[in-house]
């Protein structure tokens, strides 16, 4: 039993260790209260991981999902997800005729949980998920991403705070901050 001096040498190394180790996967930690924050602050919306996702969508007999993607358009046009259709956030009106479920994304999630939410509350009548970690997770996980019907290395990461989510290979060369 460690009493004293040897007590708060020994909690210091093992609690300096730890914010060391936190450190060295800042990343991680983030996205980990990152995500428990947009499920507290959303607790109706349902989510659907990128594996889940990507496996969903290769199995073209299977009834397939409208995807769509809540960021602005300024992000959109740099790249989204393969089928995905862009929303207007400040419009979200859809008509889910002919899908199995509407899958919406955004950046990292926060924003398109919003928008799950007020479909929700419109009524929409087929499974609304939020895509957990939304297009950053996405291609984090190697999944590809298009603009148009090309695949393209390039995320919009919204802001400099924002972008420090999405790895840095997936920024484009020129791009303008979200305000």
């Amino acid at each position: 039993m460690l009493t004293g001096k040897a007590f708060v040498i020994a909690a210091g190394f093992l609690l300096g260790g730890s914010i060391f180790a936190l450190s060295l996967n800042w990343r991680g930690v983030s996205w980990f209260f990152l995500k428990r924050k947009i499920r507290l602050a959303f607790p109706t919306v349902e989510t659907i991981g990128v594996t889940e996702l990507a496996e969903w969508l290769a199995e073209p007999a299977r009834p397939q999902p409208l995807i769509l993607d809540t960021r602005t358009l300024q992000e959109y046009q740099i790249s989204h997800l393969p089928q995905a259709q862009w929303l207007d956030p400040d419009k979200s009106t859809v008509s889910g005729e002919n899908y199995a479920a509407i899958v919406v994304y955004c950046s990292v999630g926060y924003r398109s949980a919003q928008v799950a939410q007020t479909l929700q509350g419109q009524g929409v009548t087929l499974p609304v998920y939020n895509l957990e970690g939304s297009i950053f997770a996405w291609v984090a996980t190697e999944h590809p991403v298009f603009q148009g019907e090309q695949v393209v290395q390039a995320v919009h990461p919204f802001n400099e705070t924002w972008g420090r989510f999405l790895p840095v290979r997936w920024h484009p060369t020129h791009w303008e901050p979200i305000r």
